[in-house]
């Protein structure tokens, strides 16, 4: 929410770059940029991007179409904040969070030394990415750009017109977006969050593409009004399987939160069914009952929040991703007497994990259930 925010911002802090030859110009720009800065991180790197480039292209190119002097100036307020937050990254004041959690050790982030903002995508290990091979990284990449934009991309093409802005802006996108399969040991930070954020350069385009062979103004070899008109109804159409997927979930449970590799990019779903909201409400609050200060509960990524819900402090989780097995050793070296495991008691195809050997279940709610690991 917070980076949709910051790109909402952005759209009304573009339009002053050309617009500085007043008081009131730079005072708007530089108003609207710290909110862009103080909005997300993405939406400032993207801000700062176009800005320096606009520059560097009025330098070189002797241009007179914007006051680059001015054009520092009202960016100096918003740059100053940025640097702050970027220093503080690199040389965070140290400080002991207490926390109820136990990091079972199988997430791995894999930043490139200290730039926190690159990744090593062949050695990362969270809940978002996770790949097995480069294959499975060039697999994901491009299915989740055919998703998003195939049913549009030749109106893009069609519809491309030279902006320096929006040129400045699509590059910086598809770099963030493609470079993890250029360097995937050494690449901008979730290409998954740059690739969604090119549908903001693509739908200017797009519009553009769009009149002009609606018009039939458009370039030699346009597509008919027909397949035009069949692109724009399978991107609405698209648009409208997003926003019933409550309502999917609740019935036939199939839609695109179910279509993989893609699934886990696509942050609409819910950690859990529906169906299963009530179960796994009641299995917390049972155990915040059952557990003793000696036990402990191993909950995966989708239960961890809701663990953080309903338990005591009291009670240790002991968090993982996708290694169950890693969870269960965490919780045996530190000496837990009693370990428990909350999931499914029946396959529904989410998550790919099932109950580790050992685990037997001691109390149902619906289709979730608690488990205790048992000596054998």
């Amino acid at each position: 929410m917070r980076n949709t925010l910051g790109l909402g911002l952005l759209l009304f802090t573009l339009p002053f770059i050309k617009q500085l030859n007043s008081k009131q110009g730079i005072a708007c720009f530089s108003m609207l940029s710290l909110l862009t800065v103080f909005a997300h991180e993405y939406a400032a790197v993207t801000l700062f991007f176009i800005v320096f480039g606009v520059f560097l292209w009025s330098k070189l190119k002797d241009a007179g179409w914007v006051d680059w002097k001015r054009l520092l100036m009202a960016v100096a307020p918003a740059l100053a904040v940025f640097l702050i937050g970027v220093y503080f990254r690199f040389y965070p004041i140290r400080y002991k969070v207490e926390t109820n959690v136990l990091a079972a050790g199988d997430v791995v982030y894999a930043s490139v030394g200290k730039f926190f903002f690159l990744t090593n995508y062949l050695t990362v290990r969270t809940e978002v990415d996770w790949y097995t091979s480069y294959f499975d990284l060039a697999l994901s990449v491009t299915a989740l750009f055919i998703v998003l934009y195939l049913s549009y991309l030749f109106l893009v093409r069609r519809g491309f017109f030279k902006n320096h802005v929006l040129d400045l802006w699509t590059i910086l996108l598809l770099v963030g977006s493609f470079s993890c399969l250029i360097v995937p040991f050494c690449a901008l930070q979730y290409w998954h969050r740059w690739m969604f954020m090119l549908v903001y350069p693509f739908t200017f385009y797009a519009a553009n593409g769009f009149t002009q062979c609606w018009r039939g103004s458009a370039i030699h070899g346009c597509f008919s009004k027909r397949k035009v008109s069949a692109m724009i109804i399978v991107t609405f159409l698209l648009g409208a399987l997003y926003l019933v997927t409550p309502v999917l979930m609740s019935t036939v449970n199939v839609g695109l939160f179910s279509l993989y590799p893609v699934n886990r990019y696509i942050s609409f779903a819910p950690t859990v069914p529906y169906q299963d909201v009530d179960g796994v409400e009641k299995a917390m609050r049972w155990l915040d009952i059952s557990m003793n200060k000696s036990d402990c509960v191993l909950l995966q990524h989708a239960f961890l929040f809701w663990g953080q819900l309903y338990l005591n402090r009291a009670h240790t989780i002991v968090y993982f991703v996708s290694d169950v097995d890693s969870a269960v050793e965490t919780a045996y070296r530190h000496d837990y007497s009693g370990v428990f495991f909350v999931w499914w008691n029946e396959p529904i195809g989410w998550y790919g994990l099932n109950v580790p050997e050992g685990f037997v279940r001691v109390q149902d709610f619906g289709r979730i259930s608690v488990y205790k690991y048992v000596k054998i």
